[in-house]
């Protein structure tokens, strides 16, 4: 029974496989798998249909073969391809239903001690050493872990191949497609940036390591899991040979981390992230940290070709990089002007205090709010690559302010805005990374919004002391920002997260939101962090290591 579930399973995924080259208009990969399939499939219809324990009738089941036939030898495989997806395969999936039963999913064949045993005959590798010697105690390793409250249920799919259930408390993920695995993962490894080496986060069962092994058989392919119950249960449940014999994967039990952000500091490697990995880590700070760093993997991702021609347009149009500012900012009080909902409580005091020793840095959304209301700041940053933001400046292309610009902000601003523009070349941007590196610029990050990257910038000119205002971070009375900047109204069908607010009570914000926090709590722990940054926005999230202030007291010399 065993031999045979496998074959229905592989049966069905070449199926799976087959429809969608087909669909794809890939007929030379439909045509070339064919075979294999026609062949795998006369072993499990032998089984079929003379088994009296799956009762198909035997004159439709051999109808669907000749049908299917019949569309291959006419060379209509949009035909060949819909009989597959819309015949046989339910049929299969069926007859892979009675075997479950018989099986007992839950007592299926165990793989642990093959797939252990496959480590041992390669222990001289270090990684396999490691791994093996976790597995050996797994269970005592996973019960004085963050994961021991996470429990772990396989459970079947519709292919039978196995997928991961992990269920807390408050919440539960499955790890895999419960559909075909094999095709989810296929389609997430065909979708990856060719590269010449990956950092993987999460381990899951282990298909969509298996599909990049196979689409980047000369990258090497590092993988992080943290949780040591999950590689235990994959071991059990699949038989992980072929991939624990490729040179090129190493798997690694990484249980505070530690190994997989070294790596990723290292930036060398393209990085993949498992999200149902991510979202089961129970440590918040951690999960936050990697679901920012998964935001702006997706946003970079998403808006690639638009960041390209972003930045084509900017080197082209923009002489001069950020860094020649420092003289301006360093030793300077720098005050940067975010769009929250408290802005509209204080902005006023800027008008009227001596602007000796003093910057005023907006980030392009409160620009034309700052203007309107005869505030003129001494720079202005923009991040957006998305063309809306050309509206930050509409109408002010003559006003005189000094733009920094992102690499891949929108380009069509660096070809209207008549002042003098700053280029900032972002990290984690290969084309900007690589234009800062042959022109000796500086490059910053950009902590995924426009107020995490003025802040870095201030920091790295030199800033001697930083003031936020308008830095909410949060939904200070139930608004999104402050007065005519954009739709103030909070969107209720969004799910919101509990923070402390100013005061110490509670208020929402949202994800993105809190990214942006973590990051810039994070930022102010590093070692170039030598000046003092203080809180004057009056209102949204609290934020560790900043210092809180009324405005009118910072600009008064009180602190």
């Amino acid at each position: 029974m065993h031999a045979l579930y496998k074959k229905i399973e592989n049966c069905i995924d070449r199926i799976d496989m087959i429809c969608n080259w087909v669909y794809e208009q890939q007929y030379i990969h439909a045509i070339n798998n064919i075979e294999l399939f026609r062949n795998q499939l006369q072993e499990v219809s032998e089984t079929v249909l003379t088994d009296v324990l799956f009762a198909v009738d035997e004159n439709y089941y051999v109808q669907i073969l000749n049908n299917v036939i019949e569309a291959q030898q006419q060379e209509d495989y949009v035909l060949f391809a819909d009989l597959l997806q819309l015949q046989l395969r339910p049929l299969l999936m069926q007859c892979q239903g009675i075997v479950t039963e018989q099986l007992n999913f839950e007592n299926k064949k165990d793989y642990f001690e093959q797939n252990c045993s496959f480590l041992r005959d390669r222990e001289e590798d270090s990684w396999r050493h490691r791994l093996l010697s976790s597995l050996k105690d797994w269970k005592i390793i996973r019960n004085s872990s963050n994961y021991c409250e996470v429990d772990l249920i396989v459970e079947p799919t519709s292919v039978g191949a196995p997928t991961l259930l992990a269920r807390t408390k408050s919440c539960s993920r499955y790890f895999h497609s419960n559909e075909n695995p094999y095709m989810a993962a296929r389609r997430f490894a065909t979708h990856l940036k060719e590269a010449n080496s990956y950092v993987v986060f999460g381990f899951g069962l282990g298909y969509h390591i298996e599909q990049l092994a196979l689409h980047q058989p000369d990258a090497m392919i590092y993988v992080f899991e943290p949780d040591i119950g999950v590689l235990a249960t994959v071991f059990q449940c699949r038989d992980m040979t072929w991939l624990l014999q490729q040179s090129n994967v190493y798997i690694i039990f990484d249980k505070e981390y530690t190994d997989f952000i070294d790596m990723l500091d290292k930036g060398e490697a393209e990085v993949v992230l498992h999200y149902p990995s991510i979202s089961m880590i129970p440590d918040e700070g951690i999960r936050g940290r990697f679901e920012g760093i998964m935001v702006r993997l997706e946003n970079i991702s998403l808006y690639e070709k638009q960041f390209k021609k972003n930045i084509q347009k900017n080197i082209a149009n923009i002489k001069q990089s950020a860094e020649v500012l420092k003289p301006y900012f360093k030793d300077k009080q720098v005050i940067i002007v975010a769009g929250g909902p408290s802005l509209d409580k204080n902005v006023h005091y800027l008008k009227e205090y001596n602007r000796d020793n003093t910057v005023i840095f907006a980030t392009g959304a409160v620009l034309k709010k700052l203007l309107n209301l005869n505030i003129v700041p001494d720079y202005a940053i923009i991040t957006d690559p998305k063309q809306y933001t050309i509206g930050q400046i509409a109408g002010l292309e003559e006003c005189g302010v000094p733009l920094l610009l992102m690499a891949t902000a929108i380009g069509e601003i660096s070809e209207q805005y008549k002042g003098d523009t700053y280029l900032i070349c972002q990290e984690g941007v290969l084309e900007a990374e690589e234009y800062a590196k042959k022109k000796s610029y500086q490059t910053f990050r950009t902590g995924g919004s426009v107020a995490t990257a003025a802040m870095d910038v201030a920091i790295r000119l030199g800033a001697g002391s930083i003031v936020f205002i308008g830095l909410d971070l949060a939904f200070s009375d139930n608004r999104t920002h402050a007065s005519g900047l954009v739709n103030e109204t909070v969107d209720n069908s969004v799910e919101y997260i509990q923070i402390k607010d100013w005061n110490g009570e509670n208020i929402s914000t949202s994800r993105p939101f809190f990214m942006y926090l973590q990051w810039m709590e994070r930022r102010i722990q590093e070692e170039d962090v030598t000046m003092k940054i203080y809180d004057a926005t009056e209102g949204g999230a609290k934020k560790k290591g900043m210092i809180p202030v009324r405005l009118i007291d910072i600009l008064n010399k009180r602190f």
